[in-house]
């Protein structure tokens, strides 16, 4: 990097997100400190995603428990996007709008003062 005057890209970085619970947030603080002392310039790869104990979560994410999300089970994620792909597509694609998602605010502020 330095002999060539080249910055050194990562390209994706980012943690599966568990609510904070297991030292996500001081894990992504460990990863910028190391970024930027090291001059080296980053992507944090996980923007949007269903808020949820059993799913990663993003920078900014979907907090609503509609049914094809179901948080409760027994099925959820996918497989009951699945279920209801046909009975409520117009619904499940216009929750994917970015402005029905929240910042995660302790992941953002962290982002952010390393920008």
């Amino acid at each position: 990097m330095d002999s060539n005057d080249v910055p050194i890209y990562v390209g994706e970085f980012g943690v599966n997100w568990r609510d904070g619970h297991y030292g996500e947030l001081q894990w992504v603080k460990d990863m910028l400190y190391i970024f930027t002392k090291n001059n080296l310039h980053w992507t944090y790869w996980t923007y949007k995603t269903v808020a949820n104990s059993v799913f990663p979560d993003g920078v900014y994410r979907y907090i609503k428990n509609p049914l094809w999300v179901n948080r409760k089970g027994p099925v959820s994620g996918w497989e009951a996007y699945v279920q209801l792909w046909k009975s409520d597509r117009k619904h499940i694609i216009e929750s994917w709008k970015t402005e029905n998602f929240v910042c995660n605010k302790n992941l953002c502020s962290t982002l952010k003062s390393h920008m």
